[in-house]
């Protein structure tokens, strides 16, 4: 349901950047079954990048600016390739303990700063289904921020 909702709000499967992003999705899956293990830190860009040799990229996104993107836009997608299998099942662990935190806090105090960071890593997720979620330094430091929120 979230999927399809991500996919709604980005233009539909047949307009929008949605195709991109599909066949970006596609790329990525097959960079992880060629590597199950991730490619590395930032390493996305330098495979996905047909200048570097390694390029898996679809023909349709030659010419365009999605040519050099530097990410798979899906967080679980960019997680496994930066992270490989162990940073994303941290990623997950990370996820239900900031979610039963936030929630308990809500339950218990009725905590307002729980309620806005439960909103707002909501909100991140939903995003990063279809975009960017945590490799740059803007993001990673409002995730952390918002895991402290709800640790309180």
């Amino acid at each position: 349901v979230v999927a399809g909702l991500a996919l709604t709000l980005r233009g539909g499967p047949g307009g929008g950047s949605t195709d991109a992003r599909l066949l970006l999705w596609r790329e990525s899956l097959a960079y992880l079954q060629q590597h199950p293990f991730g490619l590395g830190l930032d390493q996305f860009y330098y495979f996905h990048n047909p200048e570097f040799g390694r390029s898996l990229i679809d023909p349709s996104l030659l010419g365009t600016s999605e040519a050099y993107a530097a990410h798979p836009h899906n967080l679980i997608l960019d997680a496994w390739i930066n992270t490989g299998p162990i940073g994303v099942i941290a990623f997950g662990w990370l996820m239900l303990r900031f979610f039963r935190n936030a929630i308990g806090a809500l339950r218990e105090r009725r905590d307002l700063l729980a309620l806005g960071a439960l909103a707002a890593m909501s909100a991140a997720l939903v995003h990063g289904l279809v975009d960017r979620f945590y490799f740059v330094p803007d993001l990673a430091i409002t995730f952390w921020v918002l895991i402290a929120l709800a640790d309180t």
